[in-house]
């Protein structure tokens, strides 16, 4: 398979070129090929007229931020709002993005899509020293003009796709020094020596775990890439992984929440969570990304995967994600402050007073399944308890992972007469004499989320699956979409 990443610019020229590297997946191993660069957009528009099949990963936001794009009345369709962007022209587009920030309160100016969140990118909205809102009008109309499939956002021709790529999100899971600068004066040794600690986690399988794949090339392309001082070849190379890792995973990651049918999504394990890579099938004629079906001719193929213990870690964090999820869903509906609360009360003061007490009901248990012993009635179950035995059992339990588990379990013992007395069973005695079980301080129940979060990190690196921050739940269709669309009914 055919694999482009590259590296884009607002306004190529002679100073500042869109680079392209070409490389050839083979099985999971992508083989680096010669780069190109490129002066004018009428080169990278012939490279996406190309026949296929081949897919690339090109670095700008395919898509713009929900919030301003219902704030300013735009059509809520990508590809509409995309070709509305360019009739107003790049001096009208800019001076909406503009007036928008000034009329926002500090701090709230350039509002970030779900997926820059997840993977530390900026916002789109951003005109200024990193231009990514001139990248955008750039280069998602040239996206709809030619044709190509964008996963999630647009169908076109299946053998031509591309994905959004953030070389940044890459870069960092390796080293947090910078690796490059546009200015001759402020290129260093030491961001040299940053380029080639990332060649190498590309190129010694150090990355293969998370990203399923491993660089193969020469030692002078090598050094080719780590001589750059703009780092815009090895930004290329980036992009070229995280739209082979999306290759691999393709089956896998259609019908994902975090593909987002307006804003876009960045391809990169980051933002999806865990590496895992799928069963898949092989297809005897080139496969459409966006579809979700298979060819019932094909062979089917076993291609690396999580191990027992991975696997294990995998199923216990997804629902750790589900309880923070449910957490954050109870705080955006029941404790976002009188506004929210009122509006709650004018819509379905009933409804809305009932599912406060599930929910909270539904947490309680949540937390004391997670948090439960490690098994019940000689059956084994999903809980950090189990799990920190089986890391004990693997030899990778670390006196921290204990600690962070221990800690976990206290939180589960506050919750568990609660669980016991009321939802679980109803205890005659509780209910003839009432009171307030499982009662804590808010303090307390931070502290369990902290401890939650950290543990899965530290376990996730512990096991070679690696961390992932789901602390933030925010989605298309979420609590606060729906306090919103209340509020414009009333």
């Amino acid at each position: 398979m055919d694999i482009y990443g590259i590296d884009f610019t607002s306004s190529p020229g002679s100073k500042k070129l869109i680079t392209c590297q070409h490389c050839r997946l083979d099985g999971n191993d992508l083989h680096v090929r010669e780069p190109t660069a490129w002066t004018e957009f009428a080169q990278l528009e012939e490279m996406l007229a190309r026949p296929g099949p081949w897919i690339a990963g090109i670095e700008f936001p395919f898509g713009l931020p929900r919030r301003f794009v219902n704030d300013v009345d735009w059509p809520s369709a990508w590809q509409e709002y995309v070709l509305h962007a360019e009739s107003l022209g790049k001096e009208r587009f800019e001076a909406v993005l503009e007036d928008y920030k000034r009329a926002r309160p500090e701090g709230q100016m350039e509002p970030r899509r779900r997926t820059d969140e997840l993977a530390g990118a900026l916002s789109p909205l951003k005109l200024q020293f990193q231009p990514v809102a001139k990248m955008f009008f750039q280069g998602a109309p040239r996206l709809v003009a030619s044709g190509v499939a964008v996963p999630g956002l647009q169908e076109g021709d299946c053998n031509r796709t591309v994905v959004e790529a953030y070389p940044g999100v890459l870069a960092r899971s390796v080293t947090k020094d910078a690796y490059k600068r546009d200015s001759p004066k402020e290129q260093t040794a030491e961001h040299q020596d940053a380029r080639c600690r990332i060649l190498n986690a590309l190129t010694s399988g150090e990355l293969k775990t998370r990203y399923g794949i491993a660089v193969v090339t020469d030692v002078a392309k090598c050094a080719e890439l780590a001589e750059d001082p703009k780092g815009d070849r090895l930004d290329a190379l980036l992009c070229a992984v995280q739209a082979a890792w999306a290759w691999i995973n393709r089956d896998w990651l259609i019908g994902s929440p975090r593909i987002d049918p307006m804003e876009g999504w960045i391809a990169d394990p980051q933002v999806f969570g865990p590496h895992q890579i799928q069963m898949r099938r092989q297809r005897s004629r080139p496969d459409d990304f966006g579809s979700s079906s298979f060819d019932p001719r094909a062979d089917d193929e076993q291609t690396e995967g999580p191990n027992a213990l991975q696997g294990e870690f995998i199923m216990l964090r997804k629902q750790a994600i589900q309880l923070r999820q449910t957490i954050n869903t109870f705080k955006d509906l029941f404790e976002s402050g009188s506004d929210t609360k009122r509006i709650l009360e004018d819509s379905a003061n009933l409804f809305f007073a009932d599912l406060n007490t599930i929910m909270q009901e539904y947490i309680i248990l949540f937390v004391c399944r997670l948090t439960g012993p490690a098994e019940s009635f000689r059956k084994a179950n999903l809980s950090t308890q189990r799990f920190t035995m089986l890391m004990h059992d693997n030899g990778c339990l670390t006196p921290e992972i204990k600690e962070l588990d221990s800690r976990l379990r206290e939180y589960g013992e506050i919750l568990k007469p609660a669980r016991d007395k009321l939802i679980a069973h109803s205890d005659w005695e509780t209910h003839a004499n009432p009171t307030i079980l499982g009662q804590h301080e808010e303090e307390r129940a931070v502290q369990f989320l902290d401890d939650l979060q950290a543990y899965f990190d530290v376990a996730g690196k512990a096991v070679g699956v690696g961390p992932l921050d789901f602390r933030n739940s925010s989605a298309p269709g979420d609590a606060i979409d729906l306090v919103k669309r209340l509020q414009r009914n009333e």
